[in-house]
């Protein structure tokens, strides 16, 4: 489960709060009204329209977004973290990866992985500024998370 606060201000550095009333918390398994709909499509796996969404708004690209998640499942562990839409595309790579292609005739062939790739291409060309940017939790360049999300997770 994610909490997630956009901050409007695009000025806004990674790893500083912000405060007033830019921000907006959600519960993304809860009610979506004030998040941003390109966060709303890359949480759902909806690259088609988180790109439609992109190029509509861009500015959208260049917001910081606040998320919260559980370390696990059965830990109480909440870590937080600020991305812009590049860092969080850049992390559900690794989820994509998972996923099956979609199957159908070989002209309609879509690859998960693929289409957050493109979709990850579109933000560069959007805001490419935000491939120096670092998220808050770790410190992290997008590129760190898309390389992190290469790695295979060992079994047990």
């Amino acid at each position: 489960m994610y909490k997630i606060a956009i901050d409007t201000n695009p000025q806004s550095g990674s790893a500083s709060s912000s405060s007033g009333g830019g921000d907006v918390t959600e519960n993304v398994k809860g009610s979506h009204r004030s998040l941003t709909p390109l966060f709303l499509y890359m949480e759902a796996g909806d690259w088609a329209r988180a790109t439609e969404r992109a190029k509509a708004h861009p500015r959208e690209v260049k917001n910081w977004a606040s998320i919260r998640s559980k370390s696990s499942v059965g830990e109480r562990k909440v870590s937080s973290a600020k991305r812009l839409a590049l860092h969080h595309a850049c992390f559900k790579l690794r989820s994509s990866a998972a996923l099956p292609a979609s199957t159908g005739s070989a002209y309609n062939y879509t690859d998960p992985f693929v289409e957050v790739s493109r979709f990850i291409l579109l933000l560069l060309e959007i805001y490419p500024e935000a491939a120096s940017l670092r998220e808050s939790r770790h410190g992290c360049l997008p590129l760190h998370l898309a390389a992190f999300a290469s790695c295979t997770v060992p079994s047990r």
